[in-house]
């Protein structure tokens, strides 16, 4: 048995070796600042997270393939080894044993965005009663459910980050929920909207890789890398980048 586990793990790092390539999926829709690209430019992807994996794929002299892959087959793409890998939450992902993740890249926060000038306080959900707030299409947030069930909170819906900072901007909410990040992105595209996030988050989650469970080795790589670049603050100014006006 010992004999068979690690024949299988020299056949993996040697396919691996021998390939060099990694199929990185970048979805079928870019989800900036993380993941950055234009569908009429010629500009080589980026973003927070592709940034993060090409210096590592330099690093390890690997060739980064990228892939658009719609959410809903994502998972069995990685199974089936069509695709290598994605930018994923632990907390989003069904049968966690059948991939391998990586430390957390960065943390997303689920944060209250508003006007500067307003006040607005956020500890608790009894704290939103009879506020307005702002969400995108599809989004569900267990901790406010019984809140926006019973309309102790007035709950407005949109199709995308932007929307919400125009909502915000015209006082149409009192606040909306964004990743942090996102919303920064969003504000810097927007520097006159005089739009602060919330000190207090809703949820957090790791954002990481996930890559397919034969990699295993190569995630333990990643990691030290992860360490590198957070040791010696590249990886700070990689996400200033996207975020910082």
């Amino acid at each position: 048995m010992k004999f068979l586990i690690c024949l299988c793990s020299f056949i993996a790092s040697f396919s691996f070796a021998k390939t060099k390539t990694l199929h990185f999926n970048i979805s079928t829709k870019p989800y900036p600042p993380y993941i950055v690209w234009s569908q009429n430019s010629k500009e080589e992807p980026s973003g927070i997270m592709t940034d993060t994996l090409k210096g590592f794929c330099k690093s390890e002299n690997i060739t980064l393939s990228y892939q658009k892959v719609p959410r809903a087959r994502v998972d069995d793409f990685i199974r089936a080894g069509e695709l290598d890998l994605t930018a994923r939450a632990m907390e989003w992902t069904k049968n966690l044993k059948d991939f391998v993740f990586t430390d957390p890249v960065t943390m997303m926060e689920d944060t209250f965005f508003h006007l500067s000038g307003n006040k607005f306080s956020f500890k608790k959900p009894d704290d939103l009663d009879g506020k307005s707030i702002g969400i995108i299409v599809g989004y569900r947030y267990p901790k406010l459910a019984t809140k926006i069930k019973k309309k102790k909170i007035s709950i407005s819906e949109t199709i995308s980050e932007s929307s919400l900072i125009d909502m915000i901007r015209f006082r149409r909410i009192e606040a909306a929920i964004m990743d942090r990040n996102v919303g920064l992105w969003n504000i810097k595209k927007k520097p006159n909207a005089k739009i602060i996030p919330h000190g207090t988050p809703l949820n957090k989650a790791g954002y990481r890789f996930m890559f397919n469970k034969k990699y295993i080795d190569l995630v333990e790589k990643f990691n030290t890398y992860l360490k590198k670049i957070n040791a010696d603050k590249s990886l700070n100014k990689t996400i200033a980048k996207y975020i910082t006006q």
